[in-house]
């Protein structure tokens, strides 16, 4: 059985049980928060991008916790960085942001600051798919097309790049759009 996307024990969490809830989930991305974080690391504000989501914080807000991830602070060296980073995303996929929680699949899937484990990547991306985000969405049908971590079943596997490329996807929409990868064989 793989492990599931995020280990998350009650020590880390409180006395709060762990579990996605896919309705909190806002699938209407980019949102507002990020929008401005981008326009103004963009700009060459990062200061003013910090504050911009410093304020969601503690309000208990994935995509705040999502995006400080990817800010270096002041003085941190790399290697700190990348575990604040891995640290900051895994508490973003715990609050079912599934932005994080497709990032986090796609670090297993390459090693990236984390041991490689495809099936725990498949996992992350079956979770944020389920959720209703299209980039997961053609993640996990590719998944399932070449049978990396979880077993193979091309039917199902065009199925979900169909929905992520109706989802807006752009890569998955070049796929459903490349002559002769869509027609299922099972």
């Amino acid at each position: 059985m793989p492990r599931p996307c995020v280990d998350v024990s009650r020590k880390s969490l409180g006395n709060r049980p762990f579990a996605y809830d896919t309705r909190r989930l806002a699938l209407k991305l980019p949102t507002q928060m990020t929008t401005v974080f981008e326009r103004l690391l963009n700009d060459g504000q990062i200061t003013a991008a910090l504050e911009h989501i410093r304020a969601h914080l503690d309000s208990d807000s994935g995509e705040a916790v999502f995006l400080a991830a990817h800010l270096s602070i002041s003085g941190e060296t790399s290697e700190v960085f990348e575990e604040r980073s891995i640290r900051q995303l895994r508490a973003a996929a715990a609050k079912s942001y599934a932005p994080a929680i497709l990032q986090l699949g796609m670090r297993y899937l390459f090693g990236d600051s984390v041991e490689i484990d495809v099936a725990r990547a498949a996992t992350c991306f079956k979770s944020a798919a389920e959720a209703g985000y299209p980039p997961a969405m053609y993640e996990y049908g590719l998944a399932l097309l070449h049978g990396k971590g979880v077993k193979q079943a091309r039917t199902e596997a065009l199925a979900w790049i169909r929905r992520a490329a109706e989802g807006g996807d752009e890569t998955a929409q070049e796929f459903v759009l490349a002559p002769g990868l869509m027609h299922a064989d099972d």
